[in-house]
């Protein structure tokens, strides 16, 4: 293992070296470049990511961030540029070269086709940071899950489970408080510091969604050690007219309905103001293993949201709110009266308790609320600045109902048993500049006040927090080769009110980041990121006393825990010849110091609430090292083939052991049709893929409850297909999941301990996107 943890060290820094010093052996004789910015053709928002190719020369790029594109290296002469881009009508436009000046070109977005869902982040996204993406048509395949489950099938992503329908994504081995979440430029603030608390996120809300990975924390934050995911609303309308779409969805595992709807607009009279709303239903039932059904694991959820904005050329603001409401139940099999219960449903096979379906939410069960106000203000001063200003509030409350032994579990009189209440305030500013063709330069400050509050039985203490940051980040750019720089400087002072005392903590420190991507030729690229970040423990962490209902556990905190604080680095290179032909691969290392972790104690506790596994804080020294690839390899027409995986190892140094709930390695491959032409099933694909999980072999003997689960494969079965009824489009997709119906246990599902995973579930899935010109 030194071996290869020396060989990905030593790769990290070759890289480095090599983007700074590497020469120009790669240049032709043909002197000339084609440079110019890609805008949409309606609001002159620029258009990043997309595909530019000279099919005469068999060279191309892809715009960045800004919607701009550099082809070096052409000869003179005239040539066909061909423009492509999801979600947009396609242009060929004649050019010769050479150019006197950049040119602008515009694409006419389809309204009738899907937003484009690509996880790219169109203001912050530097091609510096590892980045991966799912665009266009493929959110069909995603539509009415969960975010998790939007993000667990890219490499390096999984999710983890606290039962059916609670998950949270995994990032490189990274999970809750080390992974930030930004809804709408916001930083989500809820009780994350939970394994069974998923972010309290509707994805119907976002056009496109960030994922970042790696140590981020200069520009979003003291917490991003594992990744940052960002979702943002799309845009408000920049043209006259009304539109908007309609989401129906059916599960057949659970019997869910999930039905989303939005409607946007502007009118003539007043073109600077533009509005949308947008809302979700969703209800669905116990859900099924292959052999029996999970009692008491239905969900009900209702969420909406509102944006208004006035937007001028110079200047403007908008104001945004957003409500997320759900309530599910909790396996009632995990939740035993004793000793001998628990020893049953760790030796057996089938849990004893497998009822039939049922729409009915009882005891044990949660509700989760989260509200999100936000007020965002821009000004343009000069062309080439932008100050940005942010203020907001959240609400997040939590409830649990348990099972009380001896009454009545039907008894909805009775209060929950745990409530948490944490409200949130936060201001951002910034100030982006563009200083010359060469260097962009971003600083920014934040702060916020946090007070967390509780009723019923005490889990964690009351708390109230104050926070800041400073940063700066700078960008320069020399010819194929893209250098970025960041620091920052962030503090909390926290006040916590325990039964005896109120002591005050106090946490600071710096975090930094350096990063450089090298375009090595048309089709290559090289980056590489390395930096330092941390994050102050949570007072769950360090204070948590009692049982952790979702995840039916008792947890116990260590008050003499430090802060985490990590080095890592990143490198990954990129082959993307325009013709279907692509590959990434990603390598990472991560150090901790005073890495925090659950660790199972020796015997379970028991309360009068039942008989639990305990778990207990512990810290030490961690090192996480591995590798992300994914390839596409056409095959030919619309057939191509796929393959990508993920490996990591995760260690702990202190203990000189494996460190518990690290993902197993795990790999997907498959192949794929996809139409591609003017016709009425223009962009409609099928794609079949077997998807395999090893069994996690690296793990603590001394800790685990019971082993980890063995190896298990599924099958999943997506398609979509656009079908053209007179002007009006429809998409109508289709995925089956486990479609072999296979009985298997995740390694990341606590609920392992008690259950198998659902079975088959076919999804059916109906989108219907609507539009009207000015009225």
């Amino acid at each position: 293992m030194s071996t290869i943890n020396n060989f990905i060290i030593g790769w990290l820094l070759v890289s480095l070296c090599l983007l700074i010093g590497i020469s120009n052996s790669f240049a032709q004789n043909c002197p000339h470049q084609l440079k110019g910015v890609l805008l949409d053709q309606q609001t002159s928002s620029p258009l990043p990511f997309a595909t530019v190719y000279i099919s005469e020369v068999e060279q191309g790029n892809v715009t960045d961030s800004l919607g701009q594109f550099n082809i070096p290296q052409v000869c003179s002469g005239s040539y066909l540029l061909s423009i492509s881009y999801i979600g947009y009508k396609g242009l060929d436009t004649l050019v010769t070269i050479p150019m006197n000046a950049p040119i602008s070109l515009t694409l006419r977005p389809l309204n009738e086709q899907l937003d484009d869902f690509t996880i790219e982040d169109q203001r912050h996204q530097r091609i510096a940071q590892a980045v991966q993406s799912i665009s266009g048509i493929e959110l069909q395949t995603k539509a009415g899950g969960d975010l998790a489950a939007t993000l667990r099938e890219m490499p390096g992503v999984q999710a983890l489970k606290t039962s059916a329908t609670a998950a949270k994504p995994v990032i490189h081995g990274l999970h809750g408080n080390r992974i930030l979440i930004l809804t709408n430029g916001v930083r989500l603030e809820a009780q994350q510091w939970r394994l069974d608390y998923a972010p309290e996120i509707d994805p119907f809300i976002a056009q496109n969604i960030t994922l970042v990975q790696g140590a981020n924390s200069v520009r979003y934050g003291s917490d991003a050690i594992g990744g940052v995911v960002l979702l943002n609303p799309p845009p408000l309308r920049k043209n006259t007219g009304i539109g908007g779409e309609i989401n129906l969805i059916g599960f057949s595992n659970n019997r869910q309905g999930t039905a989303s709807g939005m409607l946007d607009g502007q009118f003539k009279k007043t073109p600077d103001l533009s509005w949308r709303i947008q809302g979700t239903l969703a209800r669905g039932g116990n859900a099924k293993a292959p052999d029996y059904y999970l009692d008491n694991t239905g969900i009900k959820e209702y969420n909406f949201s509102g944006e208004i904005g006035y937007q001028k050329e110079r200047y403007g603001i908008s104001t945004f709110y957003s409500q997320y409401n759900s309530e599910f139940g909790i396996y009632r099999g995990s939740h035993n009266h004793n000793l001998r219960d628990i020893i049953d449903i760790f030796e057996g096979e089938v849990p004893p308790d497998t009822t039939g379906f049922s729409y009915e939410i009882l005891r044990p069960r949660q509700s989760a609320e989260h509200e999100l106000f936000k007020v965002g203000a821009y000004f343009k001063p000069t062309e080439k600045g932008t100050l940005r200003a942010t203020y907001a509030r959240q609400f997040n409350r939590r409830e649990e109902f348990d099972i009380t032994h001896g009454q009545a579990i039907l008894d909805e009189n009775l209060a929950p048993q745990l409530g948490l209440k944490l409200t949130t305030h936060s201001v951002d500013l910034s100030w982006d500049q563009t200083i010359n063709s060469q260097w962009e330069s971003t600083i920014g400050l934040s702060t916020a006040r946090k007070r967390n509050n509780f009723s019923g039985v005490s889990f964690i203490p009351r708390y109230t927090s104050l926070l800041g940051g400073i940063y700066t980040i700078q960008t320069y750019t020399l010819g194929a080769l893209q250098l970025e720089g960041g620091l920052r400087y962030d503090f909390e002072n926290r006040e916590v009110e325990l039964e005896a005392e109120t002591p005050t903590f106090n946490y600071s420190n710096i975090s930094y980041n350096l990063g450089a991507n090298y375009r090595i030729s048309n089709f290559w690229h090289l980056n590489a990121n390395i930096g330092r970040a941390w994050r102050a423990t949570t007072v769950a962490e360090l204070f948590s006393d009692g049982v952790n209902h979702g995840e039916a556990a008792v947890e116990l905190g260590n008050p003499n825990l430090d802060s985490e604080r990590v080095f890592s680095g990143i490198v990954g290179l990129k082959y993307n010849n325009f013709k279907g032909l692509r590959s990434n691969l990603t390598v990472y290392y991560k150090q901790f110091q005073n890495y925090i972790f659950l660790a199972p104690a020796s015997y379970p506790t028991l309360t009068i609430r039942g008989i639990f596994p305990t778990y207990n804080y512990e810290q030490a020294k961690a090192r996480f090292t591995g590798a992300d690839f994914d390839t596409e390899i056409p095959i030919r027409g619309g057939l191509s083939a796929f393959f990508r995986g993920s490996v990591l190892r995760a260690y702990n140094q202190t203990a000189d052991d494996d460190l518990i709930l690290i993902p197993p390695n795990n790999f997907s491959y498959g192949v794929k049709y996809q139409l591609n032409n003017d016709g009425p099933l223009d962009q409609s694909f099928i794609r079949v893929s077997m998807q395999h999980f090893n069994r996690q072999n690296h793990f603590p003997d001394s800790t685990e409850i019971i082993l980890p689960p063995d190896a298990y494969q599924l099958l999943q079965v997506d398609a979509v297909a656009r079908i053209q009824l007179k002007k009006q489009p429809i998409y109508l997709g289709f995925s089956i999941y486990n479609a072999l119906n296979r009985t298997y246990r995740s390694y990341l599902n606590r609920m392992r301990y008690f259950a198998d995973e659902p079975g088959r579930n076919v999804v059916i899935r109906l989108k219907v996107p609507f539009g009207r010109d000015a009225f």
